[in-house]
């Protein structure tokens, strides 16, 4: 599951909650939960702050369920 979606159930806060206190359109979370688009930095920045996280926790580096390749 995404990340941004995962902070904004814990928050238990609808998609168009998230963006109302973000102040950003809804579509920018549709499309970053759905792994379509990244927010811009501003956008990040505001969902980062809304959900009381570090922006590195909504979009950083994800290892969990990744395949490493050995040649």
């Amino acid at each position: 599951m995404n990340r941004l979606k995962v902070w904004r159930l814990q928050r238990v806060l609808s998609q168009i909650e998230l963006a109302q206190a973000a102040g950003i359109p809804r579509y920018v979370i549709q499309l970053a939960e759905s792994g379509i688009r990244m927010p811009n930095d501003d956008q990040i920045n505001a969902l980062a702050n809304t959900l009381g996280v570090r922006k590195e926790d909504l979009f950083g580096a994800i290892t969990e369920n990744v395949t490493v390749c050995h040649e």
